[in-house]
């Protein structure tokens, strides 16, 4: 036998049929029925099955992000941040802020924060793979529960909204998020956290 052989005969390969849509290879699961395929076309899905596809249940992923608005109170010199959760379902937004004289902390849905809609610049996005957004927000809930247990003074450039979320990053990144325009991003309140807390 010379030359290429001809699979057209053989309804189980890959090949030109107007009813059916190559699948596509969802982070590499295909990757073995595409080797073992002399076509290296794939399985083939009807339109029906990539239907079916479409809507079967995904992992969750929560996109995190810290954001960063302008205060309209001192003139727009300073920023305030906050940081979302958003998994595609449910989204939900953690901040910081005065209730007079105390510092406060809140978690609500997304829809219900003042910072809903709020036109503002992104500080640090990440993603956290195989959690729902209700699960991601379990840390800010308990760190909101904490300042507000503490009765800490709301310090306007030293402990404010940006203090609660530059600890908040610090303990979940590694790393404080903020920067210039971010006032107080830097500074610490309440008693040391103890480490055999969760």
């Amino acid at each position: 036998m010379s030359g290429a052989p001809d699979y057209s005969a053989n309804p189980f390969v890959a090949g030109p049929q107007s009813r059916f849509i190559p699948a596509p290879d969802l982070g590499g699961l295909l990757g073995g029925v595409r080797q073992a395929n002399p076509l290296q076309d794939g399985i083939l899905l009807s339109p029906q099955e990539q239907a079916a596809l479409a809507g079967a249940p995904r992992r969750p992923d929560t996109e995190i992000t810290v954001r960063a608005k302008r205060v309209g109170i001192i003139g727009g010199s300073a920023d305030h941040m906050f940081e979302t959760f958003d998994d595609g379902l449910h989204r939900y937004i953690f901040r910081g802020g005065p209730s007079w004289p105390f510092l406060h902390a809140q978690v609500d849905p997304m829809e219900e924060s003042p910072d809903f809609h709020a036109d503002s610049r992104v500080l640090y996005r990440t993603h956290l793979p195989g959690q729902t957004a209700e699960q991601a927000i379990a840390p800010a809930q308990r760190d909101a529960a904490r300042i507000n247990s503490y009765g800490s003074p709301y310090g306007g450039f030293t402990s404010n909204s940006n203090t609660v979320i530059g600890d908040f990053t610090e303990r979940q990144y590694g790393r404080r998020i903020g920067d210039k325009r971010t006032v107080g991003y830097d500074g610490r309140f309440g008693p040391p956290l103890n480490p055999f807390l969760p």
